[in-house]
C-alpha cells in the first residue's frame, strides 16, 4: 500500500533522472482486531535516480496530504504525513511497436501519516512489479503493469490498543501511457499517466526529466 509512482520512460543511455508525481490510492485491508478496513489517500512524491545500461536505481520522498480511514465503525480524515522509498529496476528487453519491452522492479517503501482523531497510520511494504510496454513512435509508449507486495499496516489511536494488519489482496494490476518529446535538449522531459484497476487501486500522473 506504499506505492511511489512510476518514474520514467524507457532510456538505456547513462542518465540521471528526476521528477515529481501526484497519486491517489485506495487499499482494502484486513486488521487483526478491527476486521476489514479501507484507506484512501492522496500524495505527492519526487524522485532522483541513476540509469546505467539496463539498470535504474532511485530514491523517492514526498508527502501525504488528504484522504480517509474507515475501520471499526470509525470514519476519520487523513492528516499530513510522509512517504519514502528506494527501488531498483532492470530492463530485460528494449522492444518496439510490435515486440514489447519488459521491465521488472524491486521496491521498498514506508509511509506514516496522522488521523484527524489523533491516531496514526504507519505502513511499509516490499513490492515486486513487472511491466510490458510498446513504443508507438513519436516518443509515445503504452504499457501494462502488475505487482505483488506485502508488509505491515499499524493503526494507533488514543485510548485503544494498537491494531496490526495488511492488504487483503497483495496484488495490483493496470496500465498507463507515457510521452517523451524527441528533442535534443540537455534535460529531456517526459510525462505519464497510470491507472491501477485490480487489487490495490491507484491513479497517478507526473513529469520526469532525464539529465
Amino acid at each position: 500500500m506504499v506505492n511511489a509512482s512510476r518514474a520514467d520512460t524507457v532510456d538505456t543511455r547513462p542518465t540521471y533522472t528526476t521528477g515529481a508525481a501526484w497519486g491517489w490510492m485506495s487499499a482494502s485491508l484486513g486488521m487483526a482486531q478491527s476486521g476489514n478496513a479501507t484507506l484512501e489517500r492522496s500524495q505527492v512524491a519526487a524522485w532522483f535516480g541513476r540509469s546505467l545500461g539496463q539498470w535504474t536505481v532511485r530514491a523517492v520522498g514526498g508527502g501525504v496530504f488528504g484522504g480517509q480511514w474507515r475501520a471499526d465503525n470509525v470514519l476519520v480524515a487523513v492528516t499530513p504525513g510522509w512517504i519514502a522509498g528506494v527501488s531498483a529496476s532492470r530492463m530485460w528487453s528494449d522492444g518496439d511497436s510490435v515486440r514489447p519491452y519488459l521491465r521488472s522492479t524491486f521496491a521498498l517503501a514506508a509511509a506514516r501519516h496522522g488521523l484527524a482523531d489523533g491516531g496514526t497510520i504507519t505502513a511499509a511494504d516490499l513490492r515486486i512489479s513487472g511491466e510490458a510496454g510498446w513504443r508507438l513512435g513519436a516518443g509515445v509508449q503504452v504499457y501494462a503493469a502488475a505487482a505483488a507486495f506485502g508488509g505491515p499496516v499499524v493503526w494507533s489511536r488514543p485510548g485503544h490498543a494498537t491494531d496490526w494488519g495488511g492488504d487483503r489482496w497483495h496484488v495490483q494490476a493496470g496500465g498507463g501511457a507515457a510521452w517523451s518529446p524527441q528533442v535534443q535538449w540537455a534535460a529531456r522531459p517526459s510525462v505519464f499517466v497510470q491507472a491501477m484497476v485490480v487489487g490495490e487501486l491507484g491513479v497517478s500522473a507526473g513529469l520526469g526529466l532525464s539529465l
